[in-house]
């Protein structure tokens, strides 16, 4: 994933700000069409959010 991002491969789409405003809502994938979201998630990188009350880690 380093090398996709470092390469400039990726991209993102279905920008938007959260329901509260201050995170970042984005979709990541690179150019032949793989989602980053798995990677990112096992990384420690992103959370899952379905919607509902705030979790601790906000």
């Amino acid at each position: 994933m380093d090398r996709t991002l470092a390469a400039g491969t990726a991209r993102r789409y279905d920008i938007r700000r959260d329901k509260y405003g201050g995170r970042v809502v984005a979709r990541l994938e690179t150019a032949d069409g793989r989602d980053l979201s798995a990677p990112l998630l096992k990384a420690g990188l992103g959370h899952c959010y379905g919607g509902g009350h705030k979790a601790p880690w906000c």
